[in-house]
């Protein structure tokens, strides 16, 4: 980030498993109980942000983090710690294969703010981005915005 203001996400979900509906009404409202007290407004990344990051310039309902060819659809990392995204789906199931550094059994990925037709979410065993269009349990990844001025050494 520039400027004043820092984006920090997680590295691991505060909650692991949690069911889509279609307002993300339960996501939302764990968020906000799993980080009571927290300093900023955390709230969810959204799919423009993770978008942005990987430098995906086109998307077609779904992408590898780190891929390459059209859409980003064909898989680049396939050892752990081989993906330069490893960070945003670290701490996630069968993440290992995708280039994460250290996976956790517990949960899937995490659910993204995306928009009202689909829930969108990051999943650890192929490091994609995509959308539930079924059952679905994702985790919670919290994101939070803080001044310079609040981050101490």
């Amino acid at each position: 980030d520039s400027g004043d203001t820092y984006k920090m996400i997680l590295d691991h979900n505060t909650t692991p498993r949690i069911a889509y509906n279609s307002t993300m009404e339960e996501a939302l409202s764990t968020l906000s109980s799993d980080t009571t007290g927290w300093v900023g407004l955390p709230r969810l990344i959204n799919k423009n942000e993770i978008i942005t990051l990987t430098n995906t310039l086109t998307y077609d309902g779904w992408f590898y983090l780190d891929g390459t060819g059209n859409n980003k659809q064909t898989q680049v990392s396939t050892s752990q710690g081989e993906s330069i995204y490893a960070w945003l789906f670290d701490y996630t199931r069968n993440c290992i294969s995708s280039g994460c550094n250290i996976k956790d059994l517990s949960t899937d990925g995490y659910w993204i703010d995306g928009n009202s037709v689909a829930a969108y979410y990051t999943i650890s065993n192929s490091g994609t981005c995509g959308f539930c269009s079924g059952e679905c349990k994702m985790g919670i990844r919290p994101v939070i915005a803080l001044s310079k001025s609040q981050i101490q050494a």
